[in-house]
């Protein structure tokens, strides 16, 4: 965990990023053939079985190669800030996607849009570990799906190619499709079918030659061991 902060206080102070510990934790704490359910706020992790291969599933991440040159994770953590000072709370996840509803007339319309991707994505978090434990992955595509729209719609951190790739691939059997981080590199993953990968790499090669758009790179994925220290 040390190290983690290490890692998260020089991505702050060197870089000049507003991030987590969301990349850090991970990369560190993984391990293989799990998901790691993580809560920033007493830093406690747990690890949740997600049995890809056995399923014969995949994910697909799928990098489309456009750089966003606006800083949107600034904006949306000022943003993220207003939304708490407004409803009196030092942090949204004391909300729940019912009392968030009270607050409507409390904050401004993009304001509570922000909220609201936030407090049902803290939801959505719960709600894929559970699945998880109790049904198996092919059950996270609805959440995944659900994640991805409100990043588009509440969040506004989507773009015409990630919109397209997620199109694609839930056009040809994905059970779920959902961007990485704020969609600063452009890049997204899906829950597939194993037996699918070939015909959706193909698929998103000729959408994006059909929208003028450089065809993506695509790389096959699944949850590992952390960095170790040899």
């Amino acid at each position: 965990m040390s190290l983690a902060k290490v890692s998260q206080r020089a991505e702050n102070s060197v870089v000049g990023k507003e991030t987590g510990l969301s990349d850090h934790i991970p990369s560190l704490l993984g391990e293989d053939n799990h998901a790691l359910l993580f809560d920033s706020r007493s830093l406690d992790g747990d690890q949740v079985s997600f049995p890809l291969a056995e399923r014969d599933l995949a994910l697909l991440v799928i990098d489309t190669g456009v750089i966003r040159d606006v800083d949107l994770a600034a904006e949306r953590f000022s943003e993220r800030e207003e939304a708490s000072c407004a409803v009196g709370l030092s942090s949204l996840r004391e909300l729940s996607p019912k009392t968030l509803s009270e607050h409507r007339e409390t904050l401004s319309e993009v304001t509570y849009r922000r909220a609201q991707h936030i407090v049902n994505e803290n939801q959505r978090v719960l709600d894929a570990a559970k699945a998880l434990r109790t049904d198996g992955p092919e059950v996270l595509g609805e959440i995944l799906s659900a994640s991805q729209a409100s990043l588009r719609d509440d969040y506004d951190v989507s773009g015409k190619e990630i919109d397209l790739a997620v199109e694609t691939c839930l056009g040809r059997g994905a059970y779920g499709a959902r961007m990485i981080g704020l969609g600063d590199s452009g890049a997204l993953y899906a829950l597939v079918d194993e037996s699918s990968l070939s015909l959706l790499q193909v698929a998103l090669d000729g959408a994006f030659t059909e929208h003028g758009y450089q065809a993506p790179a695509t790389y096959v994925v699944g949850p590992s061991r952390g960095a170790l220290r040899h």
